[in-house]
């Protein structure tokens, strides 16, 4: 879409530099003052205070430029100053490799100029940076109520992740990753306990869950296809000696049982045959709400710290930038400046 713009001609350097908002239907220099004419009224120019205002309409003030120091080497912009008597917003950061944004409240005073780390945008992903982290495959999810879901890995998570960090799942088949990686959801809470096979949840082969929190009636001891034995606590007891395997606590007195695990329960009347689905293993929670979605087991995560808390600079050839302010009061820019140095992939 075209925009239409205002060109102002300069002797000086014999070109146009200047764009302006205004649009006039006709305009006229007389006796040292600029007149411009605007729907039947007629308008005389810079004889007040007020900036960024033609024919009672406020508008922005833009600036473009580049920084092209060295243009055959790849560089990383680090920051960029101004030698203003205001903070500008950067509303535009153009390298041939990232783009960018700053707002003008980043920019701190000081020694008479406002300065400012360059930062990345809000919504920059790129999994290339060290801001992302493999975490591996979710081997049980389960919905815990509401918009949290416990997701549990073979190993912990360790330190590197954080609450808040942003969760990733991709899907896999054989252990190979065949989409791309999708947002989740949001760290909410992490368990590094280590993996001890210890089985807390298991299933039935009807799918019926042989889990239940609450009173005990009877205990019987059985064997799996894991390293240890399987302590079983009898919920309810149906007519005729009967387990009702929807209500069934498993809990692991050895270690060594893997998810997917199956064992016999030999109980009063009945043999019940129940299959691990969650073992005590590391774990984090996830708040999946605002679009996110519970990843299923098998699936690849990846944790992506905050973009713009772990922002390096901008790394290119050269880096564009454009400058807006829109304030209605006198503002001067005497100069832009940057900390450049060299990329050492």
């Amino acid at each position: 879409m075209s925009v239409n713009q205002t060109l102002s001609y300069s002797d000086g350097v014999k070109g146009f530099p200047s764009f302006y908002s205004f649009l006039p239907d006709f305009m006229m220099g007389m006796n040292s003052y600029f007149y411009s004419f605007h729907q039947g009224n007629i308008w005389r120019h810079n004889t007040n205070d007020r900036r960024n205002s033609y024919y009672g309409v406020d508008y922005e003030s833009t600036i473009t430029g580049v920084f092209n120091v060295e243009p055959t080497s790849i560089k990383v912009f680090k920051t960029m100053s101004l030698e203003s008597d205001s903070a500008w917003e950067v509303t535009n950061l153009v390298t041939d490799l990232n783009i960018g944004s700053m707002l003008d409240t980043y920019f701190e005073k000081k020694e008479g100029e406002y300065f400012s780390y360059i930062r990345s945008n809000s919504n920059t992903v790129d999994f290339k940076l060290r801001s992302a982290n493999g975490l591996g495959l979710v081997q049980t999810s389960a919905l815990l109520g509401g918009t949290l879901c416990r997701l549990t890995f073979k190993q912990p998570p360790g330190s590197i992740l954080s609450q808040g960090d942003a969760i990733y799942a991709a899907s896999t088949t054989a252990g190979v990753v065949t989409t791309d990686p999708q947002k989740a959801g949001v760290v909410t809470l992490i368990d590094n306990t280590p993996n001890t096979g210890v089985v807390t949840r298991a299933t039935n082969p009807q799918g019926g869950l042989l889990y239940v929190a609450g009173s005990v009636l009877s205990t019987t001891v059985v064997t799996g296809s894991g390293d240890g034995n399987l302590t079983v606590f009898i919920g309810t007891v149906l007519p005729g000696g009967i387990i009702d395997v929807n209500q069934i606590t498993v809990r692991n007195q050895g270690s060594g049982y893997e998810v997917g695990d199956t064992f016999t329960v030999d109980g009063p009347g009945t043999n019940v045959t129940g299959t691990v689905v969650e073992i005590n293993a590391p774990s984090i929670t996830i708040d999946i709400s605002g679009g996110g979605f519970n990843p299923q087991p098998t699936a690849y995560i990846l944790a992506y710290k905050n973009i713009v808390a772990e922002s390096n600079g901008a790394r290119g050839y050269f880096m564009e930038f454009k400058l807006k302010n829109t304030k209605t009061t006198p503002v001067e820019l005497f100069s832009v400046g940057s900390s450049v140095m060299k990329s050492y992939p």
